[in-house]
């Protein structure tokens, strides 16, 4: 289900996160490789047996990651694998809290714009090259966040900020620590690189990457921090959700992630099998986004094809459709009570950044029905769909006929696209159902805008900051900005909020953004879903289940749990 990791989030700087934020994906294939035009990466390593100790660790996924390489991936499955091989600054624990990982201490100066980190001595990465404050720093000035960074001696980097930036801890999440003799060589041509051997300096590393079947890492025996108690975790890619159940009432696998709600009831009572469900980790929304970019706003010279419905870029359209969507019927039928009616792009789990004082749209078809109406999209054929206004340009009498896109094969939308068809179907919306892998249709929305509307999820980190770059006019270019909205007064807060060390006068910002994007329709927010996943009791034991967050998936609990004696 968790489509994009920002990126969202959890992820979503241009260079950290991912879903819905992130490195561009790359563009379509359509002329031969060149220096500038290179052939796409050969994206897995030559397999080899699997293993089949019972201290191994069987994770099933309905997908696998999209890239081995931090500045192209976007989906969830990259970044968990992330988090496992690389070590970062600090980490987010289940409680929400940070912790420090590389950093042993840090001093920030009275004006907040000098911080100094002392770095852990005596690391290796996983080739057993040293790893020291010239790769942190080097590392850190890849991602392109920061102002002047610096190893000052082999334990000390310094980060000089043109202004204060509220959050450090939450900056350094996803800014993963590279190996400076292996990226130097890839500097000026970050994406090319296919990365295949993931060398990190995290608790586990990476023995085979084959990223439309499995993914399997090693535990580091003697890591700087961290002990496993496990040798292995295999990552194992399923055709569908069904599959997916089947898999662990099988004991194939060993623990799900992405357990499709309609599924849990019936789990629950499976004998060897724990059902749990929580506040995810990282906070999700799923959202349903419009192309609404402006013709002339195309970016041609990145792969820009700008295919979208004119009708969506008509606020009056987009409104109506939000008067349409019945969000509890979306509730009730598919997570099964287990979330709650989305509004903004800052999930309800992450406390006073959500605006709670927004006045969502009601579902009222009736009112959908007469906004179309009055802005001139008739029925004139009386097919039971709407057509454009009849004024004289080359796109007169139209259908508001949408391509409606989504990944899969997946049960979970499968369901969501019946239900939101049967609703829009009443205000005279037609809707062509396109399912799609995850590479075609990242080609199709960022930042080729060769689609109409898409649905996917978000994951939203503790600094939810980056997230709003989604919207951000100069994110255009670069795939973050998925619908190609753009909004002068938008992007002055969003500006003045990176930098905004005051929590109360940045959370008045924050909530203005949400209320603009709310107003604009940019997009519509379905819902904030809980996490439900599950796990074989019979197999291991210490998962972390009552932390105020829910990652089974995460490193703090892989390295934690060990085989049921």
């Amino acid at each position: 289900m968790n489509a994009r990791k920002t990126l969202l989030f959890i992820f979503i700087f241009t260079v950290l996160f991912s879903s819905c934020g992130t490195p561009q994906p790359p563009p379509p294939d359509t002329n031969s490789p060149t220096e500038e035009n290179p052939p796409p990466p050969d994206t897995s390593t030559e397999a080899e047996p699997l293993p089949t100790d019972e201290t191994s660790l069987w994770i099933g996924w309905t997908s696998g990651p999209d890239s081995p390489n931090p500045f192209i991936a976007q989906w969830a499955q990259s970044y968990d694998i992330f988090d496992m091989v690389y070590s970062t600054m600090y980490r987010l624990q289940p409680g929400g809290t940070y912790t420090p990982d590389l950093v042993e201490s840090s001093e920030v100066s009275a004006d907040g714009r000098i911080w100094t980190f002392k770095i852990r001595s005596g690391i290796q990465f996983h080739d057993g090259n040293p790893l020291t404050a010239q790769d942190v720093a080097f590392s850190l000035n890849l991602y392109g966040f920061f102002g002047e960074i610096r190893a000052t001696d082999s334990t000390t980097v310094q980060i000089s900020l043109t202004n204060p930036i509220p959050n450090m801890e939450g900056h350094l999440l996803f800014q993963y620590i590279l190996p400076q003799h292996i990226w130097a060589r890839y500097e000026n041509s970050l994406t090319t690189f296919d990365n295949l051997e993931m060398i990190g300096s995290g608790p586990f590393k990476m023995v085979i990457y084959q990223q439309d079947s499995f993914v399997q890492l090693t535990a580091v025996t003697d890591h700087y921090l961290y002990t496993p108690n496990i040798t292995d975790v295999i990552y194992l890619v399923h055709e569908d959700e069904n599959a997916l159940v089947e898999a662990i009432q099988n004991g194939d696998v060993d623990m799900i992630q992405t357990l499709p709600f309609v599924s849990a009831e019936s789990l629950a009572n499976e004998a060897n099998v724990e059902v749990v469900t929580g506040l995810p980790l990282y906070p999700t929304f799923e959202e349903i986004i419009f192309n609404q970019i402006d013709p002339e706003d195309c970016p041609t010279e990145e792969g820009g094809v700008c295919s979208g419905h004119p009708a969506l870029r008509d606020r009056n359209v987009r409104i109506a459709l939000a008067h349409a969507t019945d969000k509890s019927q979306f509730i009730d039928q598919i997570l099964l009570g287990a979330g709650d009616p989305g509004i903004s792009i800052v999930p309800t789990g992450l406390d006073n950044y959500y605006n709670a004082t927004i006045q969502d749209f009601a579902y009222d078809p009736t009112l959908a029905n007469q906004i179309l109406d009055q802005a001139g999209y008739l029925d004139t054929d009386g097919d039971g769909v709407r057509e454009m206004p009849d004024d004289g340009n080359d796109q007169a009498l139209r259908p508001l006929r949408f391509r409606f896109s989504y990944v899969g094969p997946s049960e979970f939308y499968t369901q969501l696209t019946e239900i939101l068809s049967q609703q829009w179907n009443e205000i005279g919306i037609a809707l062509d159902v396109l399912e799609m892998t995850s590479e075609t249709i990242l080609v199709a929305c960022c930042p080729g805008f060769d689609y109409d509307i898409i649905v996917w999820t978000w994951d939203v980190s503790p600094e939810p900051g980056p997230v709003f770059d989604i919207m951000s006019t100069k994110e255009i270019p670069t795939s973050l900005n998925e619908t190609g909205y753009s909004n002068p007064n938008y992007d002055i807060l969003n500006a003045v909020q990176y930098t905004e060390i005051n929590d109360e006068k940045r959370i008045e910002l924050l909530w203005e953004m949400q209320r603009i994007a709310h107003d604009d329709v940019v997009e519509i927010v379905l819902f904030y879903a809980q996490s439900v996943q599950a796990y074989r009791t019979d197999r291991f034991t210490g998962w972390i289940t009552d932390a105020p967050h829910l990652a089974l998936e995460d490193f703090s609990s892989i390295i934690q749990i060990e085989p049921v004696k």
